[in-house]
């Protein structure tokens, strides 16, 4: 019988299984042919994970790297802006380019978002777990090939005369398979890991995308205004400070505003008196108040 574990780009592959042919006459080289066996196969699975953790590894320092880089520039803008507020560099220059364009606001939010995208990234594709997973399989089976190492060296010294009774032979068999196993359950350990991982990353994907499929939706109000029929020329309402519209009668509908708290602002001129009236209100998506 004749098999060993074979390690492809993506899988680590048990080979299949052969004839052994045990030769009565000298035991020791038929278990010593076992022993390599079982060793070819632990060893497969440590190359194999010390191959894969390189890419994680890559991966990983990458998205993370580019995630620290961004939001830090991110905390840096108002430093910049401070910057160009009390030195203003020649406008031929390059800072005298780039500056202006790091004072608006809006490029913290875009590094910050980015950043964010990229721990999004590296969490789902899971390049940082699985390179901390590679690490810690790897050395777990390299622990255990040590040790069945040490202790087949030891049943081979109890030997004598160099050849196992049937008893040591019974005995080293069953060192053999109890080492494949103890090798085998780091990986299925790490593999089950992983499962529960990239479902975790699926579900928060998931929830993101269904978080920002409620804030696309929009609400509305409903506004009455008792004396509105009696403003001259109409009464005007502005949302959030923005530019006013003119209404009559007592009632408006304002739709399509997004989701979140509001302030309405409410203007016009009643028996020639001029009144006005700011009122906050909370939209919520897909509903009307």
């Amino acid at each position: 019988m004749s098999w060993a574990s074979s390690s492809t780009k993506n899988n680590v592959r048990p080979a299949a299984r052969g004839e052994q042919s045990w030769d009565a006459a000298n035991p020791a080289a038929t278990v010593q042919a076992v022993y390599q066996r079982v060793e070819k196969h632990a060893t497969s699975v440590i190359d194999w994970y010390l191959n894969a953790k390189k890419s994680k590894r890559r991966w990983a320092r990458m998205f993370r790297t580019g995630a620290i880089t961004l939001g830090g520039f991110a905390g840096l803008l108002p430093m910049f802006a401070q910057i160009n507020h009390n030195a203003t560099p020649p406008k031929d220059s390059f800072w005298g380019f780039v500056m202006p364009l790091l004072q608006e606001p809006v490029w913290a939010s875009v590094f910050l978002g980015v950043a964010a995208f990229l721990v999004l990234l590296d969490r789902f594709y899971g390049h940082s777990t699985a390179w901390m997973r590679f690490i810690t399989t790897e050395h777990q089976v390299r622990q255990a090939l040590h040790e069945f190492q040490i202790d087949c060296d030891k049943e081979q010294a109890a030997w004598d005369g160099g050849q196992p009774s049937a008893g040591q032979v019974q005995a080293a068999l069953q060192r053999c398979k109890a080492f494949v196993i103890k090798a085998d359950d780091p990986v299925r350990t790490e593999t089950d890991r992983w499962v529960s991982e990239f479902q975790d990353a699926i579900k928060q994907v998931d929830e993101m995308a269904k978080a920002r499929a409620a804030l696309a939706e929009t609400g509305a109000v409903n506004v009455s205004v008792t004396n509105g029929d009696k403003a001259s020329g109409g009464w005007q309402l502005s949302v959030d400070g923005g530019p006013p519209a003119t209404y009559s009668g007592t009632r408006a509908i304002l739709a399509s505003l997004a989701p979140g708290a509001h302030t309405l602002a409410i203007s016009g001129t009643v028996n020639g008196n001029a009144r006005s009236k700011e009122k906050p209100v909370m939209v919520l998506a897909g509903k009307g108040y």
